[in-house]
């Protein structure tokens, strides 16, 4: 039976339950491939490849890969997810937006900041382009972006990586803000603040910022060692 995108979008579906089922709730991965694999072969049958439904099933294989910890696997079957959305003009998606952000996920994964920079650009280029600009994911990569800015210029020591970083965060700041978002990763946020304001030679800035962190990893609940690194830089500038 020649499989319409229809029936492709119903598979695709049908696929995400597969994956919540299997290895959200019981914790199984390989269970998940061998589903994948065949629905994999199954759409291929089609002379179209019912091509949106088959990124599905490439970026969920990824995602199954990435769980087992073959990250080199994962990101081969996001990069054809990403081609396959890409060759059918569908990169102004939300399921193009899922298999970029799991791409920057392998790239952070592996500290491979230039490349996550790469595609964190893209992804905020896209969700920008598609008004998506009031969202959780668009805040998370503005900060992924002054993230990876950051360890670039921490290896590089290139001001404009630097400054990037700083412009970057700052955004996150602000966005993170208007929705009301309070968690680690704003908390990290103001420690690498504090990290560029002393880098900066702005030590008025920079301890404010640690202590702000410090706050933030207090108020949280977070217990990792970010907040030691932040509680200690406040004190060594009198915060």
């Amino acid at each position: 039976m020649k499989i319409t995108l229809e029936h492709g979008n119903m598979l695709f579906h049908l696929l995400y339950k597969v994956i919540e089922n299997i290895y959200c709730a019981t914790g199984q991965p390989n269970l998940a491939l061998d589903y994948y694999e065949k629905a994999k072969n199954y759409l291929e049958k089609d002379e179209l490849h019912v091509s949106y439904a088959m990124a599905g099933v490439l970026n969920n294989l990824g995602w199954a890969f990435y769980l087992l910890k073959d990250y080199n696997k994962a990101l081969e079957y996001y990069l054809q997810a990403y081609t396959m959305l890409k060759n059918i003009n569908l990169l102004e998606t939300s399921s193009n937006i899922i298999v970029l952000l799991n791409i920057i996920a392998i790239h952070y994964t592996q500290a491979e900041w230039s490349t996550a920079l790469e595609y964190s650009v893209t992804a905020i280029s896209t969700m920008e382009k598609m008004k998506i600009t009031k969202h959780r994911k668009y805040a998370d990569a503005i900060f992924n972006a002054g993230f990876f800015n950051h360890n670039l210029y921490i290896k590089s020591k290139n001001n404009k990586q630097l400054n990037d970083a700083e412009k970057y965060y700052l955004k996150a700041k602000t966005l993170y803000e208007e929705l009301n978002i309070v968690d680690q990763y704003y908390g990290i946020l103001f420690l690498d603040l504090g990290l560029i304001a002393e880098a900066k030679g702005k030590k008025s800035l920079a301890g404010p910022y640690y202590r702000k962190a410090y706050d933030i990893f207090i108020k949280v609940g977070y217990t990792g060692p970010f907040k030691l690194q932040a509680l200690e830089n406040a004190q060594r500038l009198g915060y």
